[in-house]
């Protein structure tokens, strides 16, 4: 698989689908989430027909059965989709009663992508706490809360564009 930036539906993860030291983050998802972050494309690593059937079934998108070696690059997601509760039976199209399948994202953590996705929350925060006295902050400051929230925001953007810029020269 060479493609960049891509989109892995996988039921199982191993560290042989790292290529280099990483630190990932693993997400639980909700299967709407699972069937947005997949709805525009995807690889199938789902190497069995029968759990490819009730994937299917399940997210309501074809997934083929496809056995393949699956190697993460660094902007690339892999959906892992982990049955719980048994092993599936021959011939399943659907999940069996007291098995369910619960869906996770690998991602390889990028500290960039961490500091934006920290300043989003915080000028989310601000915004929906309109300058409430109270507002959660990380420091003191005498200036007010939503003020602290939106320059500990900029300060989290600023700092991801300097480790851009330091990646890059």
């Amino acid at each position: 698989m060479e493609t960049k930036n891509k989109k892995i539906l996988g039921n199982a993860f191993s560290i042989q689908m790292l290529n280099k030291s990483s630190t990932l983050r693993f997400r639980r998802l909700e299967i709407e989430e699972a069937r947005g972050i997949l709805s525009d494309g995807f690889v199938s690593a789902i190497g069995h027909s029968d759990t490819a059937a009730v994937l299917s079934s399940q997210l309501g998108l074809p997934v083929a059965h496809n056995r393949v070696n699956v190697s993460i690059e660094d902007a690339d997601v892999l959906v892992i989709a982990q049955l719980t509760g048994g092993r599936l039976p021959e011939g399943a199209k659907t999940l069996p009663e007291g098995m369910r399948i619960e869906y996770w994202e690998v991602k390889d953590l990028d500290i960039r992508d961490e500091l934006m996705g920290r300043a989003e929350h915080l000028e989310q925060v601000a915004r929906e706490s309109g300058g409430k006295p109270g507002t959660p902050s990380l420091i003191d400051d005498p200036a007010g809360p939503v003020q602290t929230l939106l320059e500990q925001a900029a300060f989290l953007r600023k700092l991801a564009g300097q480790i851009s810029d330091l990646k890059k020269g």
